[in-house]
């Protein structure tokens, strides 16, 4: 009978509410490594510059270090989506770290 009241007068109960706090937050923080990507791609890729997994990771792990994987699997899901688009292009370097180039600027880098 309560089960009816909570619904028929839209209360919610406590696992519910815990629930929805916890999809809110995790969206924050994929919103936050999508933001990162996006700043990389246009103040940096799209300029010229290259961007290194390795510095990426650790700017991350310095400021979101309490959900530093949610945010560096959303930076990376970004910068997959570019390259799906084709705007980016990544190579392993030595070392094991990656980086990533604009599609417009890789023959620039491979000449250095």
């Amino acid at each position: 009978m309560l089960d009816f009241f909570k619904r028929l007068f839209g209360g919610r109960n406590h696992s519910e509410d815990i629930a929805q706090g916890m999809i809110e937050r995790s969206q924050k923080w994929q919103v936050i490594g999508t933001e990162i990507a996006e700043d990389c791609f246009i103040n940096g890729l799209s300029q010229g510059e290259i961007v290194k997994l390795s510095d990426i990771t650790n700017l991350i792990a310095q400021n979101h270090s309490y959900n530093s994987s949610v945010v560096e699997n959303s930076f990376l899901n970004q910068m997959m989506a570019y390259m799906d688009q084709g705007t980016v292009v990544n190579f392993n370097v030595e070392g094991g770290d990656t980086v990533f180039v604009h599609k417009d600027h890789v023959n620039d880098i491979l000449e250095e």
